[in-house]
Protein backbone atom coordinates (compact mmCIF):
# COMPACT_ATOMS: atom_id res chain seq x y z
CA UNK A 1 0.00 0.00 0.00
CA UNK A 2 1.34 3.39 -0.84
CA UNK A 3 2.48 5.64 1.87
CA UNK A 4 0.28 8.68 0.79
CA UNK A 5 -2.52 6.43 1.46
CA UNK A 6 -1.51 6.23 5.06
CA UNK A 7 -1.61 9.88 5.12
CA UNK A 8 -4.92 9.79 3.84
CA UNK A 9 -6.11 7.22 6.18
CA UNK A 10 -4.90 9.66 9.41
CA UNK A 11 -6.38 12.42 8.33
CA UNK A 12 -9.98 11.33 7.64
CA UNK A 13 -10.08 7.64 9.66
CA UNK A 14 -11.08 9.61 12.71
CA UNK A 15 -14.72 11.20 11.43
CA UNK A 16 -15.09 9.38 8.02
CA UNK A 17 -18.44 7.10 7.90
CA UNK A 18 -16.56 4.36 6.72
CA UNK A 19 -13.97 4.30 9.00
CA UNK A 20 -16.52 4.97 12.04
CA UNK A 21 -18.93 2.44 11.64
CA UNK A 22 -16.24 -0.33 11.19
CA UNK A 23 -14.61 0.71 13.99
CA UNK A 24 -17.98 0.72 16.34
CA UNK A 25 -18.57 -2.75 15.17
CA UNK A 26 -15.48 -4.13 15.60
CA UNK A 27 -15.92 -2.89 19.30
CA UNK A 28 -19.15 -4.28 19.60
CA UNK A 29 -17.66 -8.21 18.85
CA UNK A 30 -15.18 -7.71 21.13
CA UNK A 31 -17.41 -6.97 23.68
CA UNK A 32 -19.44 -9.86 22.65
CA UNK A 33 -16.83 -12.57 22.04
CA UNK A 34 -13.99 -11.77 24.82
CA UNK A 35 -16.53 -11.64 27.88
CA UNK A 36 -13.52 -11.62 30.24
CA UNK A 37 -10.29 -9.62 30.24
CA UNK A 38 -7.04 -11.31 28.23
CA UNK A 39 -3.54 -10.97 29.22
CA UNK A 40 -2.21 -10.38 25.69
CA UNK A 41 -3.50 -9.37 22.15
CA UNK A 42 -1.41 -7.98 18.64
CA UNK A 43 -3.14 -6.43 16.11
CA UNK A 44 -1.72 -7.04 12.78
CA UNK A 45 -0.98 -4.61 10.00
CA UNK A 46 -2.15 -2.04 12.65
CA UNK A 47 -1.64 1.02 9.58
CA UNK A 48 -1.90 4.33 11.65
CA UNK A 49 -3.14 2.39 14.77
CA UNK A 50 -6.83 3.78 15.41
CA UNK A 51 -8.79 0.55 15.89
CA UNK A 52 -5.43 -0.89 17.91
CA UNK A 53 -6.33 1.47 20.41
CA UNK A 54 -9.90 -0.68 20.86
CA UNK A 55 -7.88 -3.18 22.11
CA UNK A 56 -6.31 -1.84 25.57
CA UNK A 57 -9.87 -1.91 26.88
CA UNK A 58 -9.83 -5.86 26.61
CA UNK A 59 -6.30 -6.90 27.24
CA UNK A 60 -3.71 -6.23 29.48
CA UNK A 61 -0.89 -5.97 26.85
CA UNK A 62 -1.19 -5.05 23.18
CA UNK A 63 1.57 -5.05 20.25
CA UNK A 64 0.89 -3.75 16.80
CA UNK A 65 2.72 -5.49 13.69
CA UNK A 66 3.35 -2.82 10.94
CA UNK A 67 5.97 -3.00 7.93
CA UNK A 68 4.98 0.61 6.81
CA UNK A 69 7.40 3.45 8.25
CA UNK A 70 5.41 5.89 7.69
CA UNK A 71 2.34 3.84 9.20
CA UNK A 72 4.18 3.07 12.34
CA UNK A 73 5.18 7.06 12.79
CA UNK A 74 1.41 8.16 12.79
CA UNK A 75 1.38 5.00 15.25
CA UNK A 76 3.53 6.87 18.03
CA UNK A 77 1.82 10.02 17.29
CA UNK A 78 -1.44 8.42 18.86
CA UNK A 79 -0.18 5.38 20.55
CA UNK A 80 3.27 6.39 22.03
CA UNK A 81 3.07 3.56 24.65
CA UNK A 82 2.09 1.17 22.20
CA UNK A 83 4.53 -2.11 21.58
CA UNK A 84 5.44 -1.88 18.08
CA UNK A 85 6.77 -4.32 15.96
CA UNK A 86 8.12 -3.80 12.64
CA UNK A 87 7.51 -6.60 10.35
CA UNK A 88 5.34 -8.51 7.56
CA UNK A 89 2.77 -10.69 8.06
CA UNK A 90 2.73 -14.02 7.46
CA UNK A 91 6.60 -14.41 7.98
CA UNK A 92 7.15 -12.28 11.07
CA UNK A 93 9.13 -14.40 13.70
CA UNK A 94 7.21 -14.48 17.08
CA UNK A 95 8.03 -16.69 19.91
CA UNK A 96 5.02 -15.17 21.32
CA UNK A 97 1.61 -16.41 21.92
CA UNK A 98 -1.76 -14.31 21.36
CA UNK A 99 -5.04 -14.33 23.36
CA UNK A 100 -6.47 -12.46 20.81
CA UNK A 101 -5.59 -11.98 17.10
CA UNK A 102 -6.87 -9.20 14.94
CA UNK A 103 -6.36 -8.21 11.26
CA UNK A 104 -8.80 -5.67 10.12
CA UNK A 105 -8.97 -5.07 6.52
CA UNK A 106 -5.54 -7.22 6.07
CA UNK A 107 -5.76 -10.33 4.85
CA UNK A 108 -6.92 -9.34 1.15
CA UNK A 109 -3.27 -7.72 0.76
CA UNK A 110 -1.75 -11.08 1.52
CA UNK A 111 -0.94 -13.09 -1.66
CA UNK A 112 -0.65 -16.35 -0.07
CA UNK A 113 -4.15 -15.79 2.54
CA UNK A 114 -3.89 -20.01 3.11
CA UNK A 115 -0.34 -19.46 4.75
CA UNK A 116 -1.81 -16.30 6.84
CA UNK A 117 -4.46 -18.62 8.59
CA UNK A 118 -2.12 -21.18 9.68
CA UNK A 119 0.16 -18.69 11.09
CA UNK A 120 -3.38 -17.24 12.99
CA UNK A 121 -3.61 -20.72 14.46
CA UNK A 122 0.01 -21.05 15.46
CA UNK A 123 0.23 -17.58 17.01
CA UNK A 124 -3.36 -18.02 19.27
CA UNK A 125 -2.95 -19.71 22.68
CA UNK A 126 -5.16 -22.58 23.24
CA UNK A 127 -9.20 -20.68 23.76
CA UNK A 128 -7.53 -17.22 22.18
CA UNK A 129 -9.62 -15.84 19.39
CA UNK A 130 -9.09 -13.98 16.25
CA UNK A 131 -11.14 -11.10 14.75
CA UNK A 132 -10.97 -10.81 10.65
CA UNK A 133 -12.21 -7.97 8.52
CA UNK A 134 -12.00 -8.55 4.67
CA UNK A 135 -13.44 -6.48 1.96
CA UNK A 136 -16.14 -8.69 0.13
CA UNK A 137 -17.58 -9.64 -3.17
CA UNK A 138 -15.63 -9.46 -6.64
CA UNK A 139 -18.71 -7.44 -8.04
CA UNK A 140 -17.26 -4.66 -6.28
CA UNK A 141 -14.00 -4.52 -7.34
CA UNK A 142 -12.91 -0.99 -8.79
CA UNK A 143 -9.57 0.70 -9.17
CA UNK A 144 -10.21 1.46 -5.34
CA UNK A 145 -8.73 -1.82 -4.31
CA UNK A 146 -5.71 -1.98 -6.77
CA UNK A 147 -4.50 1.32 -5.51
CA UNK A 148 -4.74 -0.15 -1.91
CA UNK A 149 -2.98 -3.17 -2.76
CA UNK A 150 -5.80 -5.56 -2.80
CA UNK A 151 -5.41 -9.03 -4.41
CA UNK A 152 -8.62 -10.13 -3.70
CA UNK A 153 -12.25 -9.24 -2.63
CA UNK A 154 -14.20 -12.84 -1.14
CA UNK A 155 -17.67 -14.10 -1.14
CA UNK A 156 -18.37 -15.10 3.08
CA UNK A 157 -18.71 -18.83 1.49
CA UNK A 158 -14.70 -18.79 0.01
CA UNK A 159 -13.67 -17.51 3.35
CA UNK A 160 -15.28 -20.67 5.07
CA UNK A 161 -13.84 -23.07 3.00
CA UNK A 162 -10.11 -21.32 2.99
CA UNK A 163 -10.32 -21.16 7.04
CA UNK A 164 -11.54 -25.26 7.36
CA UNK A 165 -9.40 -26.24 4.26
CA UNK A 166 -6.28 -24.78 6.33
CA UNK A 167 -6.65 -24.64 9.69
CA UNK A 168 -8.53 -26.38 12.72
CA UNK A 169 -9.84 -23.19 13.75
CA UNK A 170 -13.58 -22.91 15.16
CA UNK A 171 -15.71 -20.30 13.47
CA UNK A 172 -17.48 -19.18 16.18
CA UNK A 173 -19.33 -16.27 13.92
CA UNK A 174 -19.14 -15.23 10.27
CA UNK A 175 -21.59 -12.71 8.66
CA UNK A 176 -21.51 -10.14 5.76
CA UNK A 177 -21.55 -6.45 7.12
CA UNK A 178 -22.18 -2.71 5.49
CA UNK A 179 -25.80 -4.50 4.60
CA UNK A 180 -27.91 -1.22 4.76
CA UNK A 181 -25.85 0.96 2.73
CA UNK A 182 -24.93 -2.04 -0.06
CA UNK A 183 -27.12 -0.37 -2.32
CA UNK A 184 -25.43 2.73 -2.76
CA UNK A 185 -22.22 1.46 -2.49
CA UNK A 186 -22.56 -0.94 -5.15
CA UNK A 187 -24.33 1.78 -7.22
CA UNK A 188 -21.42 4.19 -6.79
CA UNK A 189 -18.82 1.35 -7.68
CA UNK A 190 -20.39 0.18 -11.12
CA UNK A 191 -20.29 3.69 -12.10
CA UNK A 192 -17.29 4.38 -11.05
CA UNK A 193 -16.43 1.56 -13.21
CA UNK A 194 -18.26 2.27 -16.55
CA UNK A 195 -17.02 5.98 -16.55
CA UNK A 196 -13.90 6.01 -15.02
CA UNK A 197 -15.39 8.60 -12.18
CA UNK A 198 -12.67 9.53 -10.02
CA UNK A 199 -9.91 7.55 -11.55
CA UNK A 200 -6.91 7.35 -9.44
CA UNK A 201 -8.83 8.36 -6.61
CA UNK A 202 -9.61 6.14 -3.60
CA UNK A 203 -13.08 5.85 -2.64
CA UNK A 204 -12.65 7.60 0.70
CA UNK A 205 -13.24 11.04 -0.03
CA UNK A 206 -15.47 13.67 2.45
CA UNK A 207 -18.91 14.10 2.22
CA UNK A 208 -21.55 16.50 3.44
CA UNK A 209 -21.43 16.90 7.68
CA UNK A 210 -25.26 15.41 7.52
CA UNK A 211 -24.45 12.38 5.11
CA UNK A 212 -21.55 11.50 6.39
CA UNK A 213 -22.89 11.63 10.53
CA UNK A 214 -26.22 10.19 9.05
CA UNK A 215 -23.84 7.18 7.40
CA UNK A 216 -22.28 6.51 10.34
CA UNK A 217 -24.90 5.77 12.59
CA UNK A 218 -26.88 3.75 9.95
CA UNK A 219 -23.53 1.43 9.72
CA UNK A 220 -22.91 1.38 12.93
CA UNK A 221 -26.45 0.31 13.69
CA UNK A 222 -25.82 -2.59 12.25
CA UNK A 223 -23.86 -3.86 15.45
CA UNK A 224 -26.69 -4.51 17.00
CA UNK A 225 -28.08 -6.71 14.21
CA UNK A 226 -25.20 -8.53 14.12
CA UNK A 227 -25.43 -10.17 17.20
CA UNK A 228 -28.68 -11.82 16.69
CA UNK A 229 -28.32 -12.81 12.67
CA UNK A 230 -25.83 -13.11 10.39
CA UNK A 231 -26.77 -10.53 7.08
CA UNK A 232 -27.16 -12.02 4.03
CA UNK A 233 -24.95 -9.01 1.74
CA UNK A 234 -22.77 -6.61 2.11
CA UNK A 235 -19.24 -5.09 1.33
CA UNK A 236 -17.44 -6.56 3.98
CA UNK A 237 -17.43 -9.54 5.99
CA UNK A 238 -16.32 -10.09 9.48
CA UNK A 239 -15.69 -13.43 11.62
CA UNK A 240 -14.44 -14.65 14.42
CA UNK A 241 -12.21 -17.93 14.81
CA UNK A 242 -11.44 -19.92 18.00
CA UNK A 243 -8.52 -22.42 19.01
CA UNK A 244 -10.13 -25.27 20.52
CA UNK A 245 -8.72 -25.67 24.14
Amino acid sequence: MKDSLYTEMYKIEKYHWWFVGRRNIIYMFLVNFLPNKINNAIDIGCGTGLNTSLLKSFSNNVAALESSDVAINFVKKSNPELSIIKGKFPDFYSNEKYDLITLFDVLEHIKDDSYSLKRIEELLNPGGVALITIPALPLLWTEHDELFGHYRRYKKGELENLITSNTKLSITKISYFNFFLFPPILLIRLIKKIYNFRKGESDFYNSSKPINYLFSKIFSLEGFFIKYVNLPIGSSIICVLRKDE
